[in-house]
């Protein structure tokens, strides 16, 4: 897995299929930056919030990513589908106060410049 810029991500969850339960026990009410990775292509999607657990609980909606809705990006989606969650890895890259998701959610991108997310500017 490409991990460039030596980020130490605060946990790893490989495999997101394997990892649900402890991705939800883990993350419960806790808001942070996180990084979906997909371990095939090495390609990533970082995003934030204020309840990682909620978050998580999108992407495995199944017709969540089927609809493409706008509550998950599309690229990631997509790729979600494609390859399954069993070739998806999720990093939490770090926890934070609700106040400072979007401003440490860009630093990442900036840093990390991920393909998944299709727009670059947090707002």
């Amino acid at each position: 897995m490409k991990n460039n810029k030596n980020i130490v991500p605060v946990i790893v969850y490989v495999n997101m299929y394997t990892s649900k339960k402890n991705i939800w026990k883990d993350n419960k009410e806790i808001s942070g930056i996180y990084r979906l990775v997909n371990i095939i292509t090495g390609e990533s999607y970082i995003g934030s919030s204020k309840s990682l657990s909620k978050r998580f609980t999108k992407y495995y909606y199944w017709n969540n990513l089927k609809n493409l809705s706008n509550k998950i990006p599309r690229l990631i989606s997509k790729s979600i589908i494609e390859y399954g969650y069993l070739n998806f890895n999720l990093e939490i890259l770090e926890y934070c106060e609700p106040d400072l998701l979007l401003e440490r959610e860009q630093f990442y991108i900036d840093l990390l410049n991920p393909e998944y997310n299709m727009h670059k500017i947090v707002n």
